[in-house]
C-alpha cells in the first residue's frame, strides 16, 4: 500500500471475493507499520483512490489514522 499502490485495483477484486481476507489485510495496517508508512497509506487512499474503490480507500485510511 506504500510502494505499489496501483494494486489496490487487485485488491478490491480479492476483498469483493473474500471480505475476511480484505480484514486481514486491512488488519495488518498497524501500529508496526513506520509514521512515514502510515502517511504514504493515508495520502494514497486519499489523492489516488480510484473512484470505484473509495470504500476500500476509507478502510485502508482511517486504519492507518
Amino acid at each position: 500500500m506504500t510502494k505499489r499502490w496501483p494494486t489496490v485495483i487487485t485488491l478490491s477484486r480479492l476483498v469483493q471475493a473474500d471480505p475476511e481476507f480484505g480484514d486481514f489485510v486491512i488488519s495488518h495496517v498497524d501500529e508496526l507499520m513506520s509514521p512515514d508508512q502510515a502517511k504514504m497509506i493515508i495520502a494514497n487512499a486519499r489523492d489516488r483512490c480510484p473512484a470505484d474503490l473509495k470504500s476500500l480507500c476509507r478502510r485502508l485510511e482511517m486504519k492507518a489514522k
